[in-house]
């Protein structure tokens, strides 16, 4: 992020400051041993069949995923295990983890990675001041039983559209609240427009009630691609990526610049 979108998020009052809201995930293996190259594997594979039937996903059972939310300017009363700071020190590890693949894109985020602060002559050392009692104690906070052999990857393995999550989960109830607005847009990335709460399309949002009267309402503004997506996520095409990229945004000028949108925004 430039130096203007830093001070765009994290500096000025909290009242009148944009909220940045990231979303991961948190991985644990069932047995409570340590995240290893092989369950990279797994995840992976869990991605890679994501778009298949349901009988033809790879869904592990070996693993406890929780979603755990990172929100800029968050107020002390609304941190948890669940929803956490994101700061200038920790929001470039929260964006990478909450889109990466393991395999695919490099080893999964570990939570030490993720700390708000640091007291460290390198901060990439997550646990450079271990053992200091007074920097144990400004950390205590941040620190959590089941972050312990946990890992951090893409949101999108445990929550992807929050608006079911939120509607009726408690651990973040809060933090909907907290980040309630009058209008929505969603950028969707299928062709066909389908909202899933996850991505591995296990739950389909589209026919959700609350949803469909968002949209009528006009509190909901779903946009996605008008052609078929040529690159996918494990494209190494720099042209196809590079084409796919132009077509967006080209649509991105088409939707601006539409009656319907604009109608979206001037509604009360």
């Amino acid at each position: 992020m430039s130096a203007r979108e830093l001070a765009g998020v994290f500096d000025g009052p909290a009242e009148t400051s944009t909220r940045m809201v990231v979303f991961t995930t948190r991985a644990r293996r069932r047995d409570g041993r340590s995240f290893t190259a092989r369950d990279s594997v797994h995840y992976f594979l869990k991605s890679s069949t994501r778009k298949l039937p349901p009988p033809l996903k790879y869904l592990p059972e070996s693993y406890l995923e929780d979603p755990v939310v990172f929100v800029s300017h968050l107020p002390s009363l609304l941190a948890s295990e669940f929803v956490r700071p994101l700061t200038r020190v920790n929001y470039h590890n929260a964006i990478e983890a909450s889109c990466l693949i393991p395999f695919a894109m490099g080893e999964p985020m570990q939570p030490g990675e993720l700390f708000p602060i640091w007291r460290g002559i390198d901060p990439l050392q997550a646990d450079a001041c271990a053992n200091d009692p007074a920097w144990e104690k400004i950390m205590a906070p941040h620190r959590f039983p089941c972050d312990q052999n946990a890992v951090f990857l893409d949101g999108g393995f445990s929550l992807k559209m929050p608006f079911r999550i939120f509607d009726g989960d408690e651990r973040f109830k809060g933090l909907s609240e907290f980040t309630r607005c009058d209008k929505t847009i969603v950028f969707c990335c299928d062709p066909q427009g389908l909202l899933w709460e996850t991505s591995m399309r296990l739950r389909f949002l589209n026919d959700w009630d609350p949803l469909r009267q968002a949209i009528k309402n006009r509190q909901l503004f779903v946009v996605y691609p008008d052609h078929k997506v040529e690159a996918s996520f494990l494209c190494t095409s720099h042209a196809k990526t590079m084409r796919t990229f132009e077509r967006g945004r080209e649509q991105g000028r088409r939707v601006l610049g539409s009656e319907r949108f604009n109608d979206f925004l001037n509604m009360n």
